[in-house]
C-alpha cells in the first residue's frame, strides 16, 4: 500500500470501496445452438446472455467476459465456419460483486459485416444493455457487475479499459483539469505490448475535465502494429471508445 492506493496487479484504485466478492461462479451450459430457453441463476450472480447474428465469416468472430480485476476471460466463445447467419445464444452466470467487461473480437477487422450484415447484443438478467455491428476488430467493452465506488461524495468514478499493441511504450494517457490545465490522473509507468489495463479513477466533481490518450508513434492502436483499442467511463456510462487514430483522441467531460 502507497499513500491511500492499493495496486492490484495493473489495476490501480484511488480512495476506491472494493466489492467484497463471493466464490467464483459456475457457468450456465454454453450454447452454440438458437438455445431461446428461459435460464436463471442464483442469488448473488447475474444472467448476462450474449446474443450473436454471424455474418457470412462467422469463424471470425468470438467474444470474451473479462474480470476486471485478473485482466483474465472467465468466459470465452469462438464461432465456426459452419454456423454462417446464424443467431448464437450464449448464457453465463457472473458474480454480481464483482466487475466484468464483454468484449466483442473479429478477427478479419471488418466487424461483423462480411457481406451480409451481422450485429452482437448483450443482456442483463432479461434486460438488452447493449449491441453493436460496425467495428474493426473489436467492440463492445460493456462493464457487467459492480463498478467500484468513490468514498469521497465530491468525486465521481472514472474508468479507463485499455489494450495495447505491439508498441505498449508509444501509448500513455491523462486526465487534466480543462480550466487550470493541472494532469490531476496519468499513466505512471510504461506500459507492456498486448497487454490489457483497467485504470479507475475518483475525479473531482463540478470541473471541466479532458481524457487523451496519446500515441506517441502517430498510428494509434491499431492496425499496422497490432489490434488493441480503449473505452473511457464515467460512472459507469462509455463516452469515448476507439481502435483507430493518430497521435491522440480526446473526450471533455463535465463532472
Amino acid at each position: 500500500m502507497v499513500g491511500n492506493s492499493i495496486y492490484y496487479r495493473n489495476m490501480t484504485y484511488t480512495n476506491i470501496t472494493v466489492p467484497v466478492t463471493t466464490p467464483a461462479p459456475t457457468p450456465l451450459s454454453l450454447s452454440q445452438k438458437n438455445d431461446t430457453a428461459p435460464v436463471s441463476c442464483p442469488t448473488g450472480q447475474l444472467l448476462a446472455e450474449v446474443n450473436l447474428k454471424t455474418d457470412t465469416k462467422p469463424e471470425e468472430t468470438s467474444w470474451d467476459i473479462v474480470d476486471a480485476t485478473t485482466k483474465m476471460a472467465v468466459f470465452s466463445f469462438q464461432a465456426d465456419a459452419q454456423q454462417q447467419v446464424a443467431t448464437i445464444n450464449t448464457s453465463v452466470c457472473l458474480d454480481e460483486s464483482k466487475l466484468y467487461f464483454l468484449i466483442i473480437n473479429d478477427a478479419g477487422g471488418n466487424g461483423m459485416r462480411s457481406l451480409v450484415q451481422g450485429y452482437w447484443r448483450l443482456s442483463i438478467n432479461g434486460s438488452i444493455k447493449s449491441s453493436g455491428s460496425t467495428f474493426q476488430y473489436h467492440d463492445g467493452y460493456f462493464g457487467i457487475g459492480s463498478w467500484p465506488s468513490c468514498t469521497n461524495e465530491n468525486t465521481e468514478l472514472m474508468s479507463l479499459l485499455l489494450q495495447t499493441d505491439n508498441n505498449g511504450n508509444q501509448t500513455s494517457w491523462t486526465i487534466q483539469n480543462n480550466t487550470t490545465r493541472k494532469v490531476l490522473f496519468a499513466n505512471t509507468v510504461q506500459l507492456r505490448n498486448n497487454a490489457l489495463y483497467a485504470y479507475h479513477r475518483c475525479v473531482p466533481v463540478g470541473s471541466i475535465l479532458v481524457f487523451t490518450i496519446y500515441d506517441s508513434g502517430k498510428n494509434g492502436l491499431c492496425c499496422n502494429h497490432g489490434h488493441g483499442f480503449f473505452a473511457m467511463f464515467y460512472n459507469g456510462t462509455e463516452v469515448l471508445k476507439g481502435e483507430r487514430f493518430a497521435a491522440s483522441r480526446s473526450v471533455t467531460l463535465a463532472t
